[in-house]
């Protein structure tokens, strides 16, 4: 992930009026904490898939998982937005920091809108960069080919999940039938089945494909449905 960030730094540099500050900012939110669930969870089916953490494929095996870490950033940084939370991991949430700073700094207009509008843009861009970061991992045009439309639809029903959390707490509907749905999708960077993975063939080989794991729930989504819950604070 470091290298990554630091791979973008000369693009961010050349934009300049506080920009690269506020990607410092996203850098050190991705950085700091997390358990690294979903990248360790990527690369320990690709090892179980026949790949070989040693290999020559496992330095593209591990950025392409790690793209995930930024996906999740995306969704928590707005995530936090949506929640009015103020902390995540014992620091400010980022639309917190960056209304801080406006404060601190007396610019002009509100400063709860401003760190809300500078949180957004870094929740886009860390997605716009998971992006690149799982098209630079290396792995071989085949990989690529596989991963492409799981990815794709990992991201529509991550952000889909959202949206029935939000719509489900304004309708107040709280049957099991309407929260069902909610979770899995909410889940969806987690537990979404992958395509083999570079340098595997599982089942060209004459293994069991794996099967789909069951959705593991995030640890601040442990109720459906969620209707009317309260903001949520430290993770």
């Amino acid at each position: 992930m470091r290298e990554f960030f630091a791979s973008r730094a000369g693009t961010v540099e050349t934009v300049g009026g506080g920009y690269a500050e506020a990607v410092t900012a996203l850098e050190n939110f991705v950085l700091r904490g997390g358990k690294r669930v979903r990248p360790m969870f990527v690369w320990t089916g690709w090892l179980g898939a026949g790949g070989d953490a040693t290999g020559p494929d496992a330095p593209a095996a591990l950025r392409a998982a790690s793209a995930l870490e930024l996906v999740q950033a995306c969704a928590l940084v707005h995530d936090d937005i949506i929640d009015a939370s103020t902390t995540r991991r014992g620091f400010p949430t980022v639309h917190v920091e960056f209304a801080d700073l406006h404060s601190a700094q007396q610019w002009s207009g509100g400063s709860a809108e401003f760190g809300r509008a500078v949180a957004i843009l870094l929740g886009d861009l860390a997605l716009a960069w998971a992006d690149d970061m799982i098209r630079e991992a290396g792995v071989s045009p085949e990989a690529q080919l596989r991963i492409s439309p799981v990815w794709s639809a990992m991201r529509t029903e991550v952000l889909g999940g959202q949206f029935l959390d939000i719509s489900g707490e304004v309708r107040g509907d709280e049957t099991v039938e309407a929260g069902a749905p909610r979770q899995p999708l909410q889940d969806s960077c987690l537990h979404h089945r992958a395509p083999a993975a570079p340098g595997c063939g599982a089942r060209r080989r004459g293994r069991r494909p794996h099967r789909r794991l069951p959705p593991v729930r995030h640890r601040h989504r442990d109720r459906v449905p969620v209707a009317r819950r309260p903001p949520r604070r430290v993770r």
